[in-house]
């Protein structure tokens, strides 16, 4: 601009339209939410199955990411934090104590709390087998998700090293995709997914919303709705609970009106 002149794009109203046409813009984006981990490849053990039995610590570590992640409704970024010492063993059930979330809107400080009541896939089996064949047991500083080094023996656990994003993306993809059928293709997952398929599940399983809220931490309703899909069923039973009201308010009707009937005409039987 030439000196001693204004610039036109400073101008309240030509800023005002710009904001205005970004808001029109963004609210036809196209959604690219990737969809929720189904739980037939979790509740029905696939993932267990193929990974449970291996003594690949890259599968032990892949396996313990999908199942604290998808039970206890985590972040991936929440579980590249987690260390030894942010875990406690109880009878029936873990605590891991998050030092890094984005909420606690229910005044339960970080402490997210996994029960262990599937002998088949026991989180807490899979976690203590984990830092015992990793040797990380002892060491409380020691990332879970720490980097591991080729060896003659297998892999090795560099405890105060985690992965990165990426390297986890990565991984959670390529041996998801092993446990997959044919026809679905794993691009249609992200390590989200792990969050929103442990939600969806609970949802459509008749856990309450201020559970799932409790579970999972979320910020609001909204935030947390983004996370859930209803299953076919679910959204089948609306029709059915909407007939079933209609007809109890025609019945509740038609009783109202025999009773006024009677207190008008004693003679009129109800």
């Amino acid at each position: 601009m030439r000196k001693g002149y204004q610039s036109p794009t400073d101008d309240c109203l030509v800023q005002l339209t710009f904001k205005g046409a970004l808001r029109i813009a963004s609210e036809h984006k196209v959604s690219n939410q990737k969809e929720p981990l189904p739980p037939e490849l979790v509740k029905k053990k696939k993932v267990c199955e193929e990974y449970g039995h291996s003594d690949n610590l890259m599968h032990k570590r892949f396996l313990l990411t999908v199942l604290i992640g998808y039970f206890g409704f985590l972040r991936i970024d929440e579980i590249l934090w987690l260390q030894v010492k942010h875990f406690v063993f109880s009878t029936d059930h873990i605590d891991i104590m998050l030092e890094k979330s984005k909420t606690d809107q229910n005044r339960h400080g970080n402490k997210v709390t996994i029960s262990d009541i599937d002998s088949n896939c026991s989180v807490k089996e899979v976690l203590d087998d984990y830092l015992t064949k990793a040797k990380l047991k002892d060491d409380s500083e020691a990332y879970i998700l720490c980097k591991m080094v080729k060896t003659k023996e297998g892999h090795k656990a560099i405890g105060h090293h985690k992965i990165s994003y990426t390297t986890a993306r990565k991984e959670f993809l390529s041996l998801l995709s092993s446990v997959m059928p044919i026809t679905e293709d794993v691009r249609q997952f992200c390590t989200h997914s792990m969050r929103s398929g442990g939600a969806t599940a609970a949802i459509n399983n008749g856990v309450s919303e201020r559970e799932i809220d409790l579970h999972g931490r979320w910020k609001s309703e909204k935030s947390r709705n983004k996370y859930l899909k209803d299953s076919l069923k679910r959204r089948l039973r609306l029709p059915v609970l909407w007939e079933f009201r209609l007809n109890f308010i025609s019945t509740v009707q038609s009783f109202a009106l025999c009773i006024l009937s009677a207190c008008k005409d004693p003679s009129t039987k109800l």
